[in-house]
């Protein structure tokens, strides 16, 4: 069998490439292990170099490796990175038409998963033989039309993404980072919805209490249990009907380490809205400030609103 391999080298943990490709290649031993990275090339292990088309732009550079290995015969790929390098590699097959199984390994920030679910270390003195393979849900995201991002930990609606900055976890500026290359720690942002914020839901324009919305976040938790547990209310639906993908809206930042005590020290608020496969889902009534970030990869939000779709099992991964 042929299996591809991708590894973000920026990615939060920094592993050492040789010691990746030698783990992975005791993993898969007796496939072809395939890279497009010249760099992840070494003399004395089992490799074959993939040449892509040249490519500008870090996912364009993402898409062009996937679509080469793709056609070089692989069946499976493993990404070497955090949630939003696996992410990356899902989208590009998605954009490509097709669906081929993940190995994420765990080298970023933050390793929520779903595709990223083992480290290098848990892989030693194993073989992908004792692998099974799971189908997860997740969101895919639309502005004017055109495919942004895939989602399948969360996507948020702020200005800020988290990343690794001197060894600690911090909360990284959207715009520094799209605009200028830099990597700039920033307070998110408590200003991303107007007055004319609402939700349409196949049709129907759903107004929420606006005035406290300090980042919106959207998941599924098709794996999640809810079951008999009231505490988790809206929510709890999801366990017993098709709608397992879920909008909150929040009166306090949810993704940041700057914690401001909220349900602590004082109580916070969240609107819920569920939605599933079926139900046409925009968004719409955003400041400029607001940005798009899918499974911590930032985008910008070049209009007032976007659509969401909820998509089951549209990621296939390798699990030990």
């Amino acid at each position: 069998m042929k299996t591809a391999l991708l590894y973000n080298y920026k990615a939060g943990k920094g592993l050492p490439a040789e010691l990746v490709v030698r783990k992975l290649c005791d993993f898969f031993s007796g496939d072809e292990l395939l890279v497009s990275d010249p760099g992840l090339v070494f003399p004395e292990l089992p490799v074959s170099l993939v040449e892509p088309e040249p490519a500008d732009g870090y996912f364009a550079v993402i898409l062009a490796r996937v679509k080469a290995l793709a056609e070089a015969g692989a069946e499976r790929f493993i990404s070497v990175g955090g949630d939003g390098t696996a992410t990356y590699v899902r989208n590009a097959m998605y954009e490509l038409g097709i669906n081929l199984p993940i190995l994420g390994v765990a080298a970023g920030t933050a390793n929520v998963g779903p595709i990223v679910s083992v480290t290098l270390d848990q892989l030693e003195g194993r073989h992908v033989s004792q692998t099974h393979e799971v189908c997860y849900d997740g969101i895919s995201v639309f502005v004017d039309g055109k495919f942004i991002s895939l989602a399948f930990n969360d996507l948020i609606v702020g200005d800020t993404f988290l990343g690794t900055v001197e060894g600690q976890t911090r909360s990284i500026s959207v715009r520094a980072l799209l605009e200028e290359g830099v990597i700039s720690p920033k307070k998110p942002t408590e200003n991303i919805v107007n007055d004319d914020f609402a939700v349409e839901l196949n049709g129907a324009e759903l107004a929420p209490n606006s005035a406290n919305i300090r980042q919106i976040v959207l998941a599924p938790v098709a794996h999640e249990s809810h079951y008999g547990r009231a505490v988790y209310s809206v929510v709890g639906k999801c366990d017993w009907c098709e709608k397992k993908g879920v909008i909150a809206l929040c009166d306090y930042i949810a993704v940041s380490f700057e914690d401001d005590g909220a349900g602590v020290d004082r109580f916070s608020t969240t609107q819920y809205l569920i939605f599933g496969p079926n139900d046409q889902v925009v968004l719409r009534g955003f400041t400029e400030e607001a940005c798009l970030i899918c499974d911590g990869n930032p985008y910008f939000l070049p209009s007032d609103r976007f659509a969401v779709r909820y998509e089951p099992a549209l990621a296939r991964t390798i699990k030990l």
